[in-house]
Formats: structure tokens, C-alpha cells, sequence
């Protein structure tokens, strides 16, 4: 108590005053009575100063409050806290007392427990509290009702308490790298979710309530051990982005994917097939199949019009379907490290390829219509059978980087190749008798 009389003391008769003014700075070390701060865009760092009965009338962000005191203060804008990286290993004092609060960030500290001080944050809408030590939330924490922004991914979390789920305005929670295994049935009450990460954790399996999430658009779920979706998985119809790779899916069940998906992430798998309802995604323009076990792909993908990225980089597939020549919105192809020997002519269909991968195959010949693609400005054939280009390579104007590394192309042809596309860096290195360029 004396310790608190001898500040008070302190500050009355060593501070400086400042009385009734319009401001445009702040400074450490003062008392402001009545004044109206018009504070200009930028992070101020303020030590020891008392805001008695003032007005912050623009938004403002402090790095440091320590030491301050605010009296009977109003905040027309936001008042921002960023304390990140401050090798921190509790949450100042100070900090839950500024109940006009919406934005705080406490990441890449040390912080290891949550204060149930929280609660008197009633008007933070944005925390960030990643990259600490917190293994659990206290159960106050389901009192900020106004929280619409929470990152705690990479924490050592490993159980969220039900009473989390009362967070009803959340629409963005990061819970990715963390050690959790299973989410509570009660999860799906979070109503108003739009972005969810749970990447790089240890679930294995999701709620079956999961598909309630009905305002879901961007879901994470990569870098954990599923092996299947739950049922009614495909009523989460405003979900446009889903990460699923990096898990144990062998197996895609027709009736289990969403079909508003634009973007979808299944590399890292177990997958050998893909059913032919795979085509009712209309929508979808980015497709990751790489890393799986495919070998041969449905006909009825050529369906996908709106596919401009597609990769199948490290399968089985032995034949380039000449179907895929259908994909008329296709810029990007990945089809390196498969087991293709030979390319249809109907590859000169795919005019609005940009970048095309087909290293590490068994490529032996290249297709004179392949200098069709006009739009092509990338191209990877390395490490194939190839000993020869045919000459109407010369067409590819628009070529800025050719990779033929480690084929059969001798030093003729790859001189031959020099002239035909002066602007084109190429990349001959391990061909057979001739030195690494």
C-alpha cells in the first residue's frame, strides 16, 4: 500500500502536466488531464505516464504501456497492443486493465499460462498468442464474447475445454502445431467460423458434428494422421479451400467432398484412385494430387473446366491421357517423377499452358506440336531419355527457361537450341558427352 501512496506521490509532484490540450504525440513520463490526441499512423512505446479523463480520438498502437495508468479515458478508434517479442513468460498486469482493448498481440514470447484477468477484456476482438508455451486456456477465456480473430497456433495444446465453444462471434482460429488429437463433439457450435487451422497436430479423426460449420470457407487440416472424412463431410457448401494433405487418406468416398471447393490439397497420401464423382467440382481451379499412388486418372476429370492448376508430381502414371487436352483453362501441369514414356500430339490443344514439369520420366521423344504452346514460358524435361529437339522448338518464343538436364542432348543440338531461343536460359548439366555447363 505504501509502495502505491509513494507513486501517486511521484507522479503528482515529479511528472510534468499537461492540461486540457489537442495533441498529435505522446511522450513517456508525463500525466495528461483532459487532453484530445489526434495521433498520427505508428507504434509508440510510452513509459510511465497517467491519460486522466482524455480522448483518443484516431487508432492507436502502443509497443509498451508499462508503467501507465488511464483515468476515465475514451477511444474513438482502435487501441492496439503488440507486445510480441518481448522474451515475456507472463502477461503484464497492466495490460487487463485497458479495458478498451480490441487488438492484442502476445506472440513469440514464453508465456506458459493464461490469467482468468482475461475476462475483463470484454472488447478484444483480435488475439494473437502464438508461438508460446500455453498448453491449456482457463475457462474464463470462453468469456470474451467479442473475439473474432484467435491465433494460437504453435503452443503445446492438447486439449481444448468445452466451454470454448462459447465463443460464439470467432471466425478465425489458428490451432495449428500444437499436440491436439481430437476436437470435443461441441466444437461445431462455432457457428460464425469461416477460417480454421488445425494443420500439424495429431487428430485423427473428426467429430461427426464437424459438417455443421456451415460457414466454413477456408479449413486446414494437413499434417495430421486422418485416414477418412467424417459423414455429411460435402454439406460444408461454402467451403472454397480444403488442405488435406500430409495425412493417411487412401480413399476418396464420392458422396464425402464438398462441391464449392476452388482450391484442394491432397498431396501426401495414400490415394490410387479417384472416383468419378470427382467431377461434380465445378468450381475448383487448384488441384494437389502429388505424392500419392496414382496411376491412372478418370476420363471425366477433363470435366474440371475451370482447373488452372494441376499437379501430379511423384505417381505411378505411366500415359498421358490425351483427354487432359480438354483442359482448356490449364496454365500450370506437374507431371515430373511418373513413369510417362510418351506425349500425345494433342498437347498443342492446351494453349494457355505457362509451365509444364515433366522431369524424371521416360521420355524419349518430343512431339513437334509441343512447339504449339505458344503461351509457354516454362518448361522442365529433365532427367529423361531425350536425345534430340525437333526443330519447330524454334516457335517457342515465349520460352524463358528450358531445363534438359541430364538427357542424351550433345553439344550440337544443344548450340542448335542456343540460337533458336536467343532469350531462353537453358540448362544442359549431366548430358551424355558433354561437360557440365
Amino acid at each position: 500500500m505504501d509502495n502505491i501512496i509513494n507513486i501517486q506521490i511521484f507522479r503528482e509532484k515529479i511528472l510534468p502536466k499537461i492540461k486540457g490540450k489537442s495533441l498529435q504525440k505522446i511522450e513517456s513520463g508525463t500525466t495528461y488531464k483532459g487532453c484530445s490526441f489526434y495521433l498520427e499512423k505508428g507504434r509508440y512505446n510510452i513509459k510511465n505516464s497517467v491519460f486522466d479523463n482524455c480522448s483518443f480520438r484516431s487508432d492507436v498502437i502502443f509497443t509498451d504501456l508499462e508503467g501507465c495508468e488511464f483515468i476515465n479515458c475514451g477511444f474513438s478508434g482502435k487501441l492496439e497492443l503488440d507486445l510480441s517479442k518481448k522474451k515475456l513468460v507472463e502477461i503484464p498486469s497492466y495490460v487487463f486493465q485497458l479495458k478498451n482493448l480490441s487488438t492484442l498481440n502476445l506472440s513469440y514470447n514464453k508465456i506458459s499460462e493464461l490469467r482468468p484477468e482475461f475476462v475483463q477484456l470484454q472488447n478484444l476482438s483480435y488475439l494473437d498468442l502464438s508461438y508460446n508455451q500455453i498448453s491449456g486456456l482457463p475457462p474464463e477465456f470462453a468469456q470474451l464474447q467479442n473475439l473474432s480473430h484467435l491465433y494460437l497456433h504453435s503452443n503445446q495444446i492438447s486439449e481444448l475445454p468445452s466451454k470454448f465453444t462459447q465463443l460464439q462471434n470467432l471466425s478465425h482460429l489458428s490451432l495449428s502445431y500444437n499436440q491436439i488429437s481430437k476436437l470435443p463433439p461441441q466444437f461445431a457450435q462455432l457457428q460464425n467460423l469461416s477460417y480454421l487451422d488445425l494443420s500439424d497436430n495429431e487428430i485423427t479423426k473428426l467429430p461427426p458434428q464437424f459438417a455443421q460449420l456451415q460457414n466454413l470457407s477456408h479449413l486446414n487440416l494437413s499434417y495430421n494422421q486422418i485416414s477418412e472424412l467424417p459423414p455429411k463431410f460435402a454439406q460444408l457448401q461454402n467451403l472454397s479451400h480444403l488442405y488435406l494433405n500430409n495425412n493417411q487418406i487412401s480413399k476418396l468416398p464420392p458422396k464425402l467432398i464438398p462441391h464449392n471447393l476452388s482450391e484442394l490439397y491432397l498431396n501426401n497420401n495414400q490415394i490410387s484412385e479417384l472416383p468419378p464423382e470427382f467431377t461434380q467440382l465445378q468450381n475448383l481451379s487448384y488441384l494437389d494430387l502429388s505424392y500419392n499412388q496414382i496411376s491412372k486418372l478418370p476420363s471425366e476429370l477433363t470435366q474440371l473446366q475451370n482447373l488452372s492448376t494441376l499437379n501430379l508430381h511423384s505417381n505411378q502414371i505411366s500415359e498421358f491421357p490425351p483427354e487432359f487436352t480438354q483442359l482448356q483453362n490449364l496454365s500450370t501441369l506437374n507431371l515430373s517423377y511418373n513413369q510417362i514414356s510418351k506425349l500425345p500430339p494433342e498437347l498443342e490443344q492446351l494453349q494457355n499452358l505457362s509451365t509444364l514439369h515433366l522431369s524424371d520420366n521416360q521420355i524419349s521423344e518430343l512431339p513437334s506440336q509441343l512447339a504449339q504452346l505458344q503461351n509457354l514460358s516454362y518448361l522442365n524435361l529433365s532427367n529423361n531419355q531425350i536425345n534430340e529437339l525437333p526443330p519447330e522448338f524454334a516457335q517457342l518464343q515465349n520460352l524463358s527457361t528450358l531445363s534438359l538436364s541430364d538427357n542424351q542432348i550433345g553439344e550440337k543440338q544443344q548450340n542448335l537450341a542456343k540460337e533458336w531461343l536467343p532469350n531462353c536460359s537453358f540448362y544442359f548439366y549431366n548430358n551424355s558427352n558433354t561437360p557440365i555447363n
